[in-house]
């Protein structure tokens, strides 16, 4: 997806892109760290994406995409499993990440995101770290790209990009705040990549995150 933010037209239509409108002093500078996030990432889904970009963003992908999704769920409905995922699943997988639930976190991921974000929460409880665990509001959700599957068997990969209003928190195991404050507000930007995988111990298909990044943090003005 590194194509997505180092063209213009994608920045401006992109919501880090309308952010600047209400990040006034540095927004360049941090735009270019965002767009150095993307650039370095070594994930192999966020990089075998940003090679597709300019191919996926059309609307003929997307709807080849979709009719391989119907193959299985002939009901299934683009506009609507967003929908469901912004209202039902979004705020419980980020709260569960970051009051540190790795069981929560579990029921949502894919087995290589979960075992990286399990990770993260391990370390976090070792150093003693505690974040505040409110999500304030999620807004800015966008569809941002679908891409097929390269080899034919399997699902595609949909990525949405989202705007978390969180309270910049971080706690010793004291109680004591060692980072932010109760009432400092930041507009945390993130993009998840979903999959939909078989449960074997449900015998369903259902929808997992297949993975997640930060791409940007900002006050929220």
């Amino acid at each position: 997806i590194k194509g997505i933010l180092g063209a213009g037209k994608a920045i401006g239509k992109s919501a880090v892109g309308q952010a600047a409108g209400k990040v006034k002093t540095t927004f360049n500078d941090r735009l270019e760290d965002v767009r150095e996030m993307w650039e370095t990432s070594q994930s192999p889904i966020i990089y075998k994406l940003s090679a597709a970009w300019d191919m996926v963003s059309s609307e003929t992908e997307v709807g080849i995409a979709v009719r391989e999704l119907r193959r299985l769920d002939p009901n299934f409905s683009i506009d609507d499993w967003k929908q469901d995922v912004v209202e039902n699943m979004l705020r419980p997988f980020l709260e569960a990440f970051l009051r540190g639930d790795g069981r929560a976190l579990n029921q949502y991921c894919g087995e290589a995101v979960y075992n990286r974000l399990n990770q993260e929460i391990r370390q976090r409880k070792a150093d003693g770290q505690v974040l505040d665990p409110h999500v304030m509001e999620i807004e800015n959700d966008e569809l941002l790209a679908v891409q097929l599957d390269d080899s034919g068997g399997g699902t595609p990969t949909i990525l949405i990009q989202f705007m978390a209003q969180q309270v910049n928190c971080v706690r010793n195991r004291e109680g004591e705040i060692v980072e932010g404050g109760e009432d400092q507000i930041r507009a945390n930007y993130y993009v998840l990549a979903f999959q939909r995988h078989y449960d074997e111990d449900t015998a369903v298909l259902r929808w997992v995150i297949a993975d997640f990044l930060l791409v940007g943090a900002f006050p929220y003005l």
